[in-house]
């Protein structure tokens, strides 16, 4: 079953939340609390805040602290808190505020510092109202740089499956954008944006595909050639085949080494639709080879065209004339002295349906000949349609 854009991009952020929910839980409550020997009010407020029974109210009495207290040791605490709860009742750019706040304490521990950086890309990745992936990637990369500083292995591995999850959410979106662009006809601004991609994003097939028909649609017919061949390279389709063949008819034009070629696209797309269960344009894809075998390469159509032109008319007199010689003769079949000028018209019709004969059968020997170089050639096609792969 093939996915639409839309389908395939919410599977993966489904993904990405699924990824980021079971590392999270793995985490929550956040360890590594300060142990304090007396447990002072300051202690006792902050413990309350983090253990109520829901986010709600954690994140009142977390706020309550931070307008009672100023500075604290738990103030990193606090703000990391804060962002984990607001993230969890989908307040992203709350939780991103807190989240910020809570990474400019340099003394954060590491494992609470890469959650956070976590959580802020997820926010980025998953807020409706405010989505960058960029900047969820940027995020993403700085907890992989602190897992692998700090051989925090858990986090290295949801941080390198998030960043997965994150580059194929880009790579949808850019071809979102690039599709947009290409069905507004906007083919300048496709092979702008395409060409300012890195190598390993612009070599994707769809990516590819969009690159090549922008620059076909601009006139640019050899880059577009090239382009075409590199996108049926990483994924042979009909669809691309069909529009090779059609390129290289055209070139053939000026060289008819191409023609050749053009035949086997031709022939490569008609099997490929087949198998994409596009009987439409399998067999149009088909026709079209088989008349540029016969007619344009063998020249078949011309050569039957030809001998209709030879021989235009000769059938029409013959029966014209056969009639009208049957008749004169049969006017004249019982009288004894015929008048010399009707004997030499009969004479003269005679001659001229000899003449007409020999042509008629002239045509026909050129006709079976034809007919001859057709069968065989019938039998070279189906042959070449045989020993092509797509």
């Amino acid at each position: 079953m093939k996915l639409g854009l839309k389908a395939l991009k919410l599977l993966l952020i489904l993904l990405f939340l699924l990824i980021m929910g079971k590392y999270l839980i793995c985490f929550y409550p956040f360890s590594q609390e300060p142990k304090v020997e007396e447990a002072d009010q300051k202690t006792l407020d902050y413990n309350k805040a983090v253990t109520a029974r829901t986010p709600n109210e954690r994140i009142r009495l977390l706020n309550e602290y931070l307008n009672k207290w100023t500075n604290t040791i738990y103030h990193k605490y606090v703000y990391a808190q804060l962002c984990l709860n607001y993230y969890q009742i989908k307040k992203f750019d709350e939780a991103t505020k807190a989240g910020e706040k809570a990474l400019i304490y340099t003394d954060l521990e590491p494992d609470w510092r890469g959650q956070i950086l976590l959580i802020l890309a997820d926010c980025y990745a998953s807020n409706p109202k405010n989505k960058d992936y960029q900047k969820a990637l940027s995020y993403i990369n700085r907890a992989i740089k602190l897992a692998k500083t700090n051989n925090l292995f858990r986090l290295a591995k949801t941080a390198e499956n998030a960043k997965n999850t994150i580059l194929k959410l880009i790579n949808i979106e850019k071809l979102s954008e690039i599709k947009s662009l290409y069905e507004q006809k906007k083919y300048s601004q496709v092979i702008s944006i395409i060409n300012g991609m890195g190598e390993k994003e612009r070599n994707r097939f769809e990516v590819l595909k969009f690159y090549a028909l922008s620059l076909y649609k601009t006139g640019k017919i050899d880059l577009a050639l090239t382009n075409f061949r590199r996108t049926y390279s990483i994924k042979k389709t009909g669809e691309i085949a069909n529009i090779i063949a059609i390129i290289l008819y055209r070139k053939s034009k000026n060289n008819k080494k191409l023609l050749d070629e053009a035949i086997k696209y031709f022939i490569r797309a008609s099997k490929l639709f087949a198998k994409e269960n596009n009987r439409k344009m399998s067999d149009k894809a088909l026709a079209r080879a088989q008349s540029l075998f016969f007619n344009e390469k063998h020249q078949i159509n011309k050569k039957i065209k030809d001998i209709e032109k030879k021989y235009k008319g000769v059938e029409e007199e013959y029966n014209s004339l056969a009639k009208e010689y049957n008749t004169l003769v049969k006017k004249y079949e019982n009288v004894e002295e015929i008048p010399r000028e009707v004997e030499k018209k009969i004479e003269n019709m005679k001659k001229r349906l000899e003449e007409l004969e020999i042509k008629l059968e002239d045509k026909e020997i050129a006709l079976e000949d034809l007919e001859t170089e057709h069968k065989k050639l019938i039998k070279e096609f189906n042959k070449l349609l045989a020993s092509i792969r797509e």
